[in-house]
């Protein structure tokens, strides 16, 4: 994050939810520069991920489950 110059005081956490996915909790006064940061970076942010999509539940036990319920899977492992 220092490489980048991005104010570590204003990141509260971070969390991968997928492969080549990162996520940032900000400060929301912090949004716009932190988009800016990474665009100068060459780093095109993700603003419109679901980390509810079942499409990221890589776990081969959820593969023969019905939508409805790869979804209900999903919050319960987001939400934890």
């Amino acid at each position: 994050l220092k490489r980048l110059g991005i104010n570590n005081s204003y990141i509260l956490d971070i969390n991968y939810p997928d492969m080549n996915v990162v996520g940032f909790l900000i400060y929301n006064n912090y949004e716009q520069e932190l988009i800016k940061i990474m665009k100068k970076s060459n780093l095109e942010p993700n603003t419109n991920f679901d980390p509810y999509n079942p499409n990221y539940l890589k776990d081969q036990k959820y593969k023969d489950l019905l939508d409805n319920e790869k979804l209900m899977h999903a919050k319960v492992i987001q939400y934890y």
